[in-house]
């Protein structure tokens, strides 16, 4: 009798589970097709801002100037926002896209495309002494690691000496790495918020987004099988820390 309860709800479970991925899957491609949808009408935005900046700013008053950089501004951060929605409609990790490469290796890439940032914020990357082989889909991963990473170069970037550790701690399981910053910090209640799409801390600072970053990291971190999540205090820094499995 027992036995049989628990196949019926095994199969239950795998129905649900089948039911969820479905439903993510849908909402995805709906993602996918928003976004595609809202080029069109940025792409003529932008074409109008440019004709008016070309031919008919002499025309303007200083106030009206203010309103097109205004304009010209939000423009830029939807199109940061449709990028952002479309990557993370994409994001769907395959076995034959993942390999076993040195995680030094795809840090020491995602160092390259933070160069500038790192070096206009004079930031110092502490970096651990040795890094495990990983198995992932190694853009993914990249892409994971310049949101975290810029996210700790941006909250940091006020302080008199900016730093960004990008650490590694061994475990039995899995493998599990942590992005330290001594930024601003975040409090209790906005860590909460942190991992959902289009949520912003409160308190700016002039840090630019559009909210979906941390979402999308979470995306990837969760679907090559680890976790990751985040200790924090106001005022004195923040690490995420993430795990990857052991294979």
């Amino acid at each position: 009798m027992l036995e049989t309860e628990v196949i019926r709800l095994q199969a239950a479970l795998r129905k649900k589970d089948v039911l969820l991925r479905a439903k993510e899957k849908e909402l995805k491609s709906y993602y996918f097709a928003i976004s595609h949808e809202l080029k069109t009408p940025l792409a003529a935005m932008k074409g109008y801002l440019s004709l008016l900046e070309e031919f008919h700013v002499p025309q303007f008053t200083s106030e009206a100037i203010q309103y097109i950089d205004r304009l010209r501004n939000n423009v830029t951060r939807m199109q940061q926002l449709i990028n952002d929605l479309m990557e993370f409609s994409k994001i769907e990790l395959l076995e034959t896209d993942c390999q076993t490469i040195p995680f030094g290796n795809i840090l020491n890439e995602t160092l390259l495309e933070l160069q500038y940032s790192i070096h206009y914020n004079q930031v110092k990357i502490i970096q651990a002494p040795d890094y495990p082989a990983v198995y992932c889909h190694s853009q993914f991963l990249i892409r994971a690691l310049i949101n975290l990473i810029s996210n700790a170069i941006k909250y940091s970037r006020t302080r008199t000496s900016p730093e960004v550790e990008i650490g590694y701690i061994e475990d039995e399981l899995f493998h599990k790495f942590f992005v330290r910053d001594n930024g601003i910090g975040i409090s209790k209640p906005e860590q909460a918020q942190l991992f959902q799409m289009f949520r912003r801390l409160k308190r700016k600072d002039g840090v630019d987004g559009t909210g979906l970053g941390l979402v999308i990291t979470k995306r990837i971190i969760e679907s090559h099988g680890g976790e990751i999540w985040i200790h924090s205090r106001k005022n004195h820094g923040a690490t995420f820390f993430f795990t990857l499995p052991k294979y």
